[in-house]
């Protein structure tokens, strides 16, 4: 039957699907607009289901998992450092050190060994693969926001002043204070600077940052502000 005479054929002979406002002609727009509609509420409930399940297993295995990215995100930087010309060798030391600083450093203030471990994973990785007081600034404020993020408790503004305070911390060692003991080893004036130029500078440069994070919790804790501004009335 030719489709001018099939009373049925409007709508593409699709009238289930399509929507037909006149009896007439289709409405293809509205018909792509409710089929991306309930796409978008599908993708929306999935990635939401997905969202509770890794949120659940992350808080079952919270350790294992913090362990486990901080020690891949060491040796993907190990793998990526001869692409981009950097030492490997120094990218996995200076990974290991932060993570451990960072780990050790979290466990003083209450907080979990494996969330220090993956910032401080994060935060040894990128200051080797950038380099400078400029890598070190980036690596102590991204690996601190990590920490903090995963641990939790803290508000956005604190993590940015924790964050700020631990790169500028390592940022200011790189920048002043390791280039006098570069200099005190050039000059041969001790063997104590030269082991603490070569083989402690990531070590006390790292510290330093975290140690720096630390007080920043207490200087920047609204909590602890609000606490200690409220008078109790008997």
């Amino acid at each position: 039957m030719p489709f001018t005479l099939n009373r049925y054929g409007y709508c593409y002979n699709n009238g289930v699907l399509s929507v037909d406002l006149n009896g007439m002609w289709p409405n293809p727009i509205k018909w792509v607009k409710d089929k991306t509609k309930k796409a978008a509420k599908a993708v929306g409930s999935a990635v939401n289901k997905a969202g509770k399940a890794w949120g659940k297993f992350y808080a079952k295995y919270r350790d294992a998992v913090n362990i486990v990215g901080g020690v891949a995100v060491i040796a993907a930087g190990v793998a990526l450092a001869p692409v981009v010309g950097v030492s490997a060798g120094v990218v996995a030391i200076s990974g290991t050190t932060a993570a451990v600083i960072g780990g050790l450093s979290n466990m003083t203030t209450g907080g979990r060994f494996s969330d220090g471990f993956l910032g401080g994973a994060v935060n040894g990785t990128i200051a080797a693969f950038i380099g400078g007081a400029g890598g070190q600034f980036v690596g102590g404020f991204v690996g601190t926001e990590i920490t903090e993020h995963v641990s939790g408790g803290r508000t956005e503004r604190e993590m940015f002043m924790d964050s700020l305070c631990a790169g500028g911390a390592q940022a200011g060692l790189e920048k002043f204070v390791n280039p006098v003991f570069d200099r005190a080893k050039e000059c041969g004036i001790g063997k104590t600077a030269e082991c603490i130029c070569e083989a402690y500078k990531d070590i006390y440069s790292y510290t330093c940052g975290t140690m720096s994070s630390i007080l920043s919790n207490y200087f920047f804790d609204e909590k602890s502000k609000e606490k200690v501004g409220t008078v109790e009335c008997n």
